[in-house]
């Protein structure tokens, strides 16, 4: 249960990464309190609670030392949001650490 929910954290921390990626590319720079109004900004932070909260859930059901390592999914999540919305390019680099993440994340996953 704790993987299951630490996963589905990971996925809703890029999601709030992608509102506020959409969010700086709205600010008006010399206007900051547009911040206060932009709905990007708005969804983001009203995802923080729910991340923090399931946070707490999944620790519950596991050891803070291996679903916090699963947590790190997101590096994943973002670079494929990443290529289908903002169709950023990845470097053979970026794709490489991607890989070793998702390795990673597997070897501590299958040690549960």
């Amino acid at each position: 249960m704790g993987v299951l929910l630490i996963t589905i954290n990971s996925m809703l921390v890029s999601l709030s990464s992608v509102c506020f990626k959409l969010a700086a590319e709205e600010i008006d720079l010399a206007r900051p309190l547009t911040v206060l109004r932009n709905k990007w900004v708005i969804f983001g932070l009203l995802l923080t609670p729910l991340i923090l909260s399931l946070n707490i859930l999944a620790y519950r059901f596991g050891d803070i030392s291996a679903l916090h390592p699963i947590l790190q999914l997101s590096l994943i999540w973002n670079a494929f949001l990443a290529v289908i919305i903002f169709k950023e390019k990845l470097s053979r680099r970026t794709v490489i650490g991607t890989a070793m993440v998702f390795v990673g994340t597997i070897l501590i996953t299958l040690s549960l």
